[in-house]
């Protein structure tokens, strides 16, 4: 019987490396971005433009976490584990914007980018 679980637990792997996942990861697998082409007459067609590949997630610093060698990231493969069974892998991922860290819940906001990104499904 297939699980009815579509959200919720995840897990997230940099280089291997476990972190503690507060909430959402958002992620995009790259795909091309159509963009109208509209003239004074009618509509002309379409513009392709390559997408990006990136994963925005928010982490918590357990305390032994490294936040500047988090930011020096770079070359890595980033998995997030997802709790209908599906895996995102982005492979040669670097941090793409500054991580921000919030004292309050001891989070960390920080965003990847990579060469390519791939949705491996449930089995």
């Amino acid at each position: 019987m297939a699980s009815l679980r579509r959200a919720g637990l995840l897990a997230l792997t940099i280089d291997g490396i476990r972190f503690d996942v507060v909430g959402n990861i958002a992620y995009s697998l790259g795909e091309d971005i159509l963009e109208e082409l509209i003239g004074a007459d009618r509509f002309h067609g379409f513009k392709v433009t390559p997408g990006t590949s990136l994963m925005e997630l928010e982490i918590r610093d357990r305390g032994d976490l490294d936040t500047q060698a988090l930011a020096q990231v770079n070359d890595a493969t980033v998995v997030a584990e997802l709790a209908n069974g599906k895996a995102v892998v982005l492979r040669k991922a670097s941090q793409a914007s500054p991580a921000t860290s919030g004292s309050e819940e001891g989070t960390i906001e920080t965003r990847f980018v990579g060469d390519s990104a791939e949705e491996i499904l449930a089995a």
